[in-house]
């Protein structure tokens, strides 16, 4: 069985998903509540990842850096094999607060709430 073969009847394992679970398990402080799924069509493959709440950040990373540091890299790996990988990271429950959420003491005052300033 050649190694293209093999690639095409199990698309959900590859170099790229191993590399991204090791690095990010490197990373978080919860390395058991990291999930990497890999999707393969038209466009290329797709790594979706998912961290605990508490570890978004630091597989972000300052301004985005950690993040865009593994996608080079992801672009390295699929270079050697001529594929496009893309990687999505998935924001946990809980981890936005939407307009219209927050409590009635947190929530923020609007300007016409405020008494007229005099002069």
């Amino acid at each position: 069985m050649s190694e293209e073969t093999a690639s095409t009847e199990d698309q959900s394992v590859g170099p790229d998903k191993d590399f991204v679970e090791y690095v990010v398990k490197s990373i978080v402080s919860q390395p058991e509540k990291v999930s990497v799924t890999r999707s393969v069509d038209s466009m290329g493959v797709l790594l979706t990842l998912q961290v605990s709440k508490e570890d978004m950040g630091k597989v972000i990373g300052k301004s985005g850096q950690t993040a865009k540091s593994v996608r080079i890299l992801l672009r390295v790996i699929g270079a050697k094999t001529n594929t496009r990988i893309n990687m999505k990271i998935v924001e946990p429950e809980g981890g936005e607060v939407k307009m219209g959420e927050l409590d009635d003491e947190t929530a923020e005052k609007s300007v016409l709430d405020e008494p007229d300033l005099e002069i």
